[in-house]
């Protein structure tokens, strides 16, 4: 009976601290942890921020931030994010033609996570399996490049949202 009690104390730990899959580039740029109030000496919450390329558009950068779970803690969520994004670099007008032009535009990164963090109102499959994504839209008539961060998973009925833009200043 202890064994199997263990087991699954070990395997709630496991899904608690969350596992994170990320696709397309991202590089962790910083990391601090959090103090929390309260006993929680088996846990820490840690504010991530990664910076994420545009794979399509040269010259641009995205800076992401989230927070993650450490230890056994169900308070961190990796769905509560913000983004910046900024031109980094050179703007090359033939990117333009690369990227989506309809109006719901297109994933650039998107970072999976399964765990019991948030405290979502989409019951229990809502709360373990969450994604962040960013999706990068193009606004010809302003000639700007619109990022959005948005989850998949649900709070009071619908998901988190940011948004940061980049304006071309008519290089092209």
């Amino acid at each position: 009976m202890k064994i199997k009690t263990l087991s699954c104390i070990m395997a709630l730990a496991v899904v608690a601290s969350g596992v994170a899959l990320a696709s397309g580039p991202r590089n962790e740029v910083g990391r601090f942890t959090i103090g929390t109030r309260g006993l929680n000496i088996l846990a820490s919450n840690q504010v991530v921020a990664f910076a994420v390329p545009d794979p399509k558009v040269r010259g641009i950068t995205c800076h992401v931030q989230t927070v993650e779970a450490k230890g056994l803690t169900l308070s961190a969520d990796p769905t509560y994010a913000s983004i910046a994004c900024r031109q980094t670099g050179k703007l090359f007008a033939e990117d333009v033609a690369k990227v989506s032009q309809k109006p719901d535009g297109e994933d650039i990164f998107s970072q999976s996570t399964w765990g019991l963090g948030g405290r979502g109102s989409g019951g229990l499959l809502n709360t373990l399996f969450q994604a962040l994504n960013v999706k990068r839209i193009w606004d010809g008539d302003n000639q700007t490049y619109i990022y959005v961060t948005y989850t998949t998973q649900l709070f009071n009925g619908v998901p988190r949202t940011n948004i940061s833009t980049v304006p071309t200043y008519g290089q092209f």
